[in-house]
């Protein structure tokens, strides 16, 4: 049976993904890496010349490689990294048999609630600000010192291949009317709302800090990341622009980045 096809937004995603996989697992310079960098460049090339089955079978056979590899944690972001890629692939919105054709929208998306006119509510799902509580996850909010820094690392990351959906600057007033709007939402959920926020202490803090540093005139840039495996990679993007702060928001809590 033949695989689904993956829009040309989606493609360019996954190549960079599937380099940045291939930079991490050279990294070792190892034999019992040999294989894995086989099984990606593989991929790499089906990717590239539109072959969905060959690219399907050459992610399985790149995590079966993976396992092998003795360090833990880098076997474990292997590991996860070609999950999801497989994921990506199999929930493919494109018709089996079609060409990889350009889509609007690569990153999960939940609409934003009624009355809200910040555009973050358009970057961040719904899911993500559950009870008002801000808590991206999936996401690398970086910090700047000014707006003007934050859109220049923002066109920086465009050229290094993220997507249009999947970065977003926003100025200090943006973030404001973010979180005014996240307010008035969790106000609807009364003593819940209350109760859930109090086992977010850290967050809250992220948060206070996020508030002060909005009102002094700070730009924020969001990036969708779902793999942590690319943490590395977005610092060093990152990092000539100056952030004064970067935290990417994990399942089981926030890491702070540098």
């Amino acid at each position: 049976m033949p695989q689904p096809a993956l829009s040309h937004a989606q493609v360019e995603s996954d190549l960079r993904r599937v380099d940045e996989l291939v930079a991490s697992a050279g990294r070792l310079n190892s034999e019992e890496t040999a294989l894995l960098l086989e099984h990606l460049h593989a991929a790499r090339t089906y990717l590239l010349g539109a072959m969905p089955d060959e690219y399907a079978a050459s992610l399985q056979l790149a995590k079966e490689a993976s396992r092998r590899v003795k360090e833990k944690p880098l076997r474990e972001a292997l590991v996860e990294a070609l999950s999801y890629l497989q994921s990506e692939f199999f929930h493919s919105e494109a018709p089996r048999g079609t060409e990889w054709r350009h889509q609007t929208r690569l990153k999960p998306h939940d609409p934003a609630p009624p009355g809200t006119a910040s555009k973050l509510w358009c970057f961040f799902s719904a899911s993500d600000t559950s009870f008002g509580i801000f808590y991206p996850k999936q996401h690398i909010v970086a910090i700047f010192p000014t707006f003007e820094a934050a859109k220049t690392a923002e066109t920086a990351m465009r050229n290094a291949g993220f997507a249009e959906d999947e970065i977003l600057a926003a100025p200090g007033s943006e973030m404001l009317k973010f979180f005014e709007e996240l307010r008035l939402q969790a106000g609807l959920w009364g003593e819940l709302m209350a109760g859930i926020s109090r086992t977010f202490g850290t967050e809250e803090v992220f948060v206070e800090n996020d508030i002060r540093r909005a009102r002094e005139g700070a730009g924020f840039l969001a990036i969708y990341s779902p793999l942590e495996i690319e943490s590395q990679r977005i610092c060093e993007l990152l990092k000539p622009f100056g952030p004064i702060a970067m935290q990417r928001y994990l399942a089981s809590g926030i890491e702070s980045l540098i």
